[in-house]
């Protein structure tokens, strides 16, 4: 939990540094320096700037001090006021004080008007208790569950381990300001949690035409921390919502569609809204029940852009898309509207081009396998070119799904190089590697004779074989391996123009023998076949190789080990050596043939971490070098059972649905269930929560008459989920 807050904290920085300050909506006043006790009403000069910069210098400089960001919405019959200290500390000693708000008429030679100075509120504004919050909310609302947990929740960071140590201050601190910038942001982005926090006024005594100056500050003095007064000038004047966002651009991806807009209004808002219509803009339907928080962190290069991803989109389906901001006083923006739709950008499985055959002088056979494939493929092309990397150009038409080789009549030693692509319906490609064509020459060199080779005690290997005489012959590929069955290499990358070649190799190994082979070398790069593999055996020194693991799998029950056991000839037994996360020493676990490859451990606690080994012994009581460590862990997989008995009847005297359920329980955990609604064709949404002690559930808002469909969801705490039932389907007439 503390690692989530610290994320989303990062996440809205913005209001835990600037409260307000993005919303500058009326006139805001920073008054003189000898006005700013932000305790008693006093006549002041409200037209007077006072000095910002040493107002932020002071703030910046100074632990206990903090200002009161005010700003205001002024419509024909009100002025609606929003208001939040600049620091954490300021906001909870506020909490306690309450505010207090000051209005006074300003004439129109900008003068204040005496006679009409006016305090707002004769009892201290401050946050909702807890009873007023359970008796007014009595549906969910997101964000003034926020408003209420920042106030009344627990912990939002883990206490501190050790008491009275640096740490629990950090904690502290910490606490104050996750719940500080939760709450900034649920204010910023509803009104309802505004009023909740105590930050919001509306003053409705209020005439067109004329202009107010307004002041918030503290209701009694704190005597351990200076909040410094908010002023605010407001002229009444009709209401203008606030413009469209700027700058909105969608971006077609792959069953995805990216929408990017500007947050460059001014004001700018607090948050945004998604709208998406699948039906040409005939009807829409919100895709975000949280608002999108755009912000930049300091000494960045550039401003952030507000960004949404849809990812519940069908490639080439038109989609319309409409945003709208949020301000700080909960004033929804005009639309910004746009249209868009996903495209598939996956390319097909890629070719596996054959080795070519020579028909005739200008006649080369090209083949490839597909050994998988798409249901959009649409065909192949096959292209050539003078170059292995670059520089192709397709020879054929698009071919046929089915076809798998093709002939091209005009093929030239200059454009030895062959590639097959896949291309699939929305026009991407997969290519295949390149091969060459060899379409002059096409005998291979003779195989080379007298291949000998000895190695001393050092590992260094000396080669010899006979030259050969053939004109066309360019030099000799050297190729090596440690094991017959393994497939043999290029020992390097060169081909070698002498007959004698040294190596060195390593003598610390299990493998007894090195084996070579040598293959000549044409000019125009044929390969004849290699001659029959040399060995050469190397002096015995090395204990057994070790046994590698290649795989862990984890189970509710036990973790699967799988591993190659040691190729050693010598090999006596395997031994399988555990530990668990809260051990330092290893313990023999299991004595393994020397043939085994699997076990499967059932002696563990699921959720503990266990860490193994596997040891090699030989006959000669040689252990090997582990050749690595894995970990398991038994696992919940987190599935539950699903509900049963779903059943659902209409009670036309009420006009209620009534929805119950049966349900039965199988790991002790804490869990809820989520009812899911859909009405006449649309899909099913999520619709209520309902705790695990309730198995009905009454839907006393029903639209009107039509088709309900009902289901139900499992969740526990620990990540399990039932996923959704089967639906029921009730008419009501």
């Amino acid at each position: 939990m503390k690692n989530l807050i610290i994320i989303v904290m990062i996440f809205i920085e913005g209001w835990i540094m600037n409260p307000l300050g993005r919303f500058p909506v009326g006139r805001t006043l920073s008054p003189p320096a000898q006005e700013n006790d932000g305790q008693r009403v006093r006549p002041i000069n409200f037209r007077a700037t006072g000095n910002n910069a040493d107002r932020d210098s002071l703030e910046a400089i100074t632990p206990r001090y903090a200002r009161i960001g005010l700003i205001a919405r002024a419509d024909n019959d009100s002025v609606v006021l929003r208001w939040a200290p600049s620091k954490a500390g300021a906001w909870r000693i506020a909490n306690k004080l309450g505010y207090v708000i000051d209005r006074i008429r300003i004439d129109t030679s900008g003068k204040l008007d005496t006679t009409r100075k006016k305090r707002l509120n004769a009892t201290a504004i401050k946050p909702w208790t807890l009873d007023e919050l359970k008796n007014k909310f009595k549906e969910r609302e997101d964000l003034v569950g926020i408003a209420g947990q920042v106030m009344y929740g627990k912990n939002f960071t883990p206490p501190a381990i050790e008491k009275g140590t640096a740490n629990e201050l950090i904690d502290a601190a910490m606490e104050l300001e996750n719940r500080y910038g939760f709450a900034m942001l649920a204010a910023d982005n509803d009104p309802k949690a505004a009023e909740v926090l105590g930050l919001r006024w509306v003053d409705k005594d209020v005439h067109p035409g004329e202009t107010y100056a307004y002041r918030v500050y503290p209701a009694t003095r704190d005597t351990t921390y200076r909040i410094d007064t908010g002023y605010c000038i407001v002229d009444v004047a009709p209401f203008v919502k606030p413009a469209s966002p700027e700058g909105l651009v969608a971006k077609s991806g792959d069953k995805n569609i990216q929408l990017e807009w500007e947050n460059t209004n001014v004001p700018k808002f607090s948050g945004f809204y998604i709208e998406r219509s699948e039906d040409n803009g005939n009807s829409y339907h919100l895709i975000n029940h949280f608002p999108i928080v755009n912000v930049t962190p300091d000494g960045a290069k550039a401003q952030n852009k507000p960004r949404f991803t849809d990812t519940l989109v069908v490639d080439y389906k038109p989609y319309r898309y409409r945003v709208y901001g949020v301000n700080a006083f909960g004033d929804h923006s005009e639309y910004s509207e746009v249209e868009a739709y996903g495209q598939d950008f996956t390319p097909p499985p890629a070719p596996y081009i054959l080795p070519t055959q020579q028909l005739g002088a200008n006649k080369v056979k090209i083949k490839w396998e597909m050994k998988e494939t798409s249901p959009d493929l649409n065909g192949f092309v096959v292209a050539r070119s003078d170059n292995s990397l670059q520089g192709f150009v397709e020879i054929s038409p698009l071919l046929p799904t089915s076809a798998r080789e093709f002939v091209d009549d005009s093929a030239s030693e200059d454009y030895p190089f062959y590639l097959v692509y896949a291309k699939d319906t929305a026009t991407n490609i997969a290519p295949s590697l390149s091969i060459m064509a060899s379409v002059v020459d096409t005998l291979p060199p003779m195989v080379p004779t007298g291949l000998t080779g000895t190695i001393d005690t050092n590992g260094i290997v000396t080669l010899h074989w006979k030259l050969s005489t053939e004109r066309k012959l360019k030099g000799y590929r050297v190729l090596w391996a440690n094991d017959l069955g393994h497939e043999f290499t290029q020992r390097v990358n060169h081909v070698i123009e002498d007959t004698t070649f040294i190596d060195t190799v390593s003598l610390n190994t299990l493998t007894e023998y090195v084996y070579y082979e040598i293959a000549s070398v044409s000019k125009r790069f044929g390969h004849s076949a290699p001659t029959v593999p040399l060995a050469i055996r190397r002096p015995d020194k090395v204990p057994p190789e070790a046994s590698v693991f290649t795989g862990v799998h984890n189970t509710t029950t036990g973790v699967q080990l799988y591993w190659n056991a040691s190729t050693s000839h010598d090999v006596k037994e395997q031994v399988l050596l555990r530990r668990s996360e809260d051990e330092k020493i290893w313990h023999d676990h299991a004595h393994l043939s020397r043939k085994a490859v699997t076990y499967t451990d059932n002696d563990v606690e699921q959720g503990k971490i266990y860490y193994y080994r596997l040891d090699v012994v030989d006959s000669t009581g040689l252990h090997c070098k582990p050749a690595g460590d894995v970990q398991g862990r038994a696992y919940d997989d987190g599935v539950r059972n699903k509900v049963t008995n779903l059943q659902a009847t209409y009670d036309q005297k009420s006009n209620s649905m009534n929805v119950s359920w049966s349900y039965t329980l199988t790991k002790k955990e804490k869990y809820w269930f989520v009812v899911y609604r859909g009405y006449s064709s649309g899909q099913l949404m999520q619709y209520k929560s309902v705790p695990s002690a309730q198995l009905t559930f009454n839907d006393g808002m029903l639209i009107g008459k039509g088709t309900y469909h009902y289901a139900i969801r499992v969740l526990s705490e620990n990540g399990g989920d039932s996923g959704v039932s089967e639906s029921i389907t009730v008419e009501v007439q």
